[in-house]
């Protein structure tokens, strides 16, 4: 019988896009039958729980079929809307890329729906060491994320040189920006806008300069405190997640 509900206590894993129709024998990608068979150490029989990264859930029940070779016959699919997000986080380079590394993590457990990493007037001026390596890097530690909190959409990572490249990247989304001396309080009702996308930005440590402010003026972006102390830039970042999030939350709720 195909289940009935999406159940998130059962190990999802990642199956690229397109997916067969419900009935049939989909085998998983070689990284992922390993995770199954040597690392949860999965047997026949064991539901499973399957995502695309791109919105589309499904279910079914596990059948090795070979050494170091499972598959999943599929028994249920559908595509999930509701998981996407609207929120882009926009963080500066970092000295240390590890922090990125757990800001990636993180927040794709939070329901972020893109990363935009750019180069900040006053961040750390060495250039970013192997970019396709670290965006690699980026990608797989926000599908394993993914994986982990039930999503069913694969953030997608960029890196910007500028916060002027960013904006414009961005343009048709509303931008909400963490400010020290700005009030934490905001009415998520009244300032959400009708914008499908919300860019949430974080400053370098040493603040954004004169011409990144003036370009965020000039764009109208909102500004909110996240309270008395200082904080690291992941944490900041992390924060506006959760606090916009939950007010989006309250929003949608309430209009359902």
């Amino acid at each position: 019988m195909p289940f009935a509900v999406d159940d998130l206590r059962w190990p999802t894993f990642y199956l690229p896009p397109p997916w067969p129709r419900v009935g049939s024998g989909v085998p998983l990608p070689p990284e992922e039958t390993r995770h199954a068979l040597r690392a949860l150490r999965l047997s026949s029989g064991a539901r499973v729980r399957l995502v695309d990264g791109e919105g589309r859930v499904g279910q079914g029940t596990l059948q090795i079929v070979g050494r170091g070779r499972a598959q999943v016959a599929l028994e249920w699919q559908v595509a999930d809307a509701t998981q996407r997000g609207r929120m882009v986080l926009a963080v500066p380079w970092l000295r240390a890329p590890a922090r990125l590394d757990w800001l990636v993590e993180k927040g794709t457990e939070l329901g972020v729906a893109a990363f935009a990493f750019y180069r900040a007037a006053r961040s750390v001026k060495r250039r970013v060491r192997r970019p396709e390596a670290r965006m690699e890097r980026w990608r797989a530690i926000a599908r394993s994320a993914m994986k982990q909190s039930g999503r069913a959409w694969w953030p997608r990572v960029d890196l910007h040189s500028s916060l002027g490249e960013l904006a414009l990247e961005h343009r048709d989304a509303a931008c909400l920006v963490a400010t020290p001396e700005a009030p934490r309080a905001f009415s998520t009702r009244t300032w959400l806008p009708a914008s499908d996308m919300l860019l949430l930005l974080v400053g370098p440590e040493g603040g954004l300069s004169p011409e990144e402010e003036a370009l965020l003026t000039a764009r109208r972006a909102g500004r909110i405190g996240l309270g008395p102390r200082r904080l690291r830039v992941e944490t900041a970042a992390l924060a506006l997640t959760v606090l916009v999030g939950e007010g989006l939350a309250c929003v949608e709720e309430a209009d359902g």
